[in-house]
């Protein structure tokens, strides 16, 4: 009995995580979406549905215990949870609509995306909260030392802007909060927040 329980859960596990990255991939910070309230509670209920699947598997004789059995398991859920039995047409591409287990998944991800984004919006303004609280001599330090290796274009003039923004922060300290703002925009549009959490630590 250890040894199915074992089978159905690590498949549960291993192939709920394929759904995931396929559900954070449509998020605008896919590495911030991993660790939202959302994906883990996604990530759990795919866990579930998966080791079930599994277990009625086993049970209806399909599957034995074994690697193959089981590297069969995990990448065919992710295709289950994508497949449909038939579309019925709307009066656009848009309006028509799945039957099967796709049309499950494509609603679930339609509730779960606006909290994902709520929730990466809230980690948006605590890192905006403490990159505002640093020196801003300190920031484009770092913000060079972040995109001097990154294959961007524009790359020297984005080093120039940083100078440009750190002078008339020093010359017009009024402006500095503006400056900082500035400064983080940038740095997400070229790393997202990854690039932002390089700057706060150390």
């Amino acid at each position: 009995m250890i040894p199915l329980i074992l089978f159905c859960l690590t498949a549960g596990l291993v192939s709920a995580v394929l759904v995931m990255l396929d559900v954070i991939s449509e998020s605008r910070e896919p590495y911030e979406a991993i660790l939202t309230l959302e994906v883990g509670l996604l990530y759990l209920v795919n866990v579930i549905i998966a080791g079930l699947i599994t277990y009625v598997l086993y049970l209806t004789g399909r599957v034995q215990l074994g690697f193959l059995a089981w590297s069969g398991v995990v990448l065919g859920y992710p295709l289950l949870m994508h497949t449909k039995l038939f579309t019925i047409k709307g009066e656009t591409a848009e309006q028509n609509v799945s039957v099967g287990l796709e049309v499950v998944y494509q609603q679930v991800s339609k509730l779960l995306l606006p909290g994902i984004d709520k929730s990466i919006e809230e980690r948006g303004s605590r890192l905006l909260a403490r990159f505002r609280a640093l020196p801003i001599a300190r920031i484009v330090s770092k913000a060079k030392d972040y995109i001097t290796p990154k294959a961007i274009e524009n790359k020297q003039a984005i080093m120039n802007w940083l100078d440009e923004m750190q002078n008339d922060a020093a010359q017009n300290p009024e402006h500095e909060d503006d400056n900082k703002r500035a400064i983080f925009a940038k740095i997400q549009e070229i790393g997202g927040y990854r690039g932002v959490r390089y700057i706060l630590r150390g």
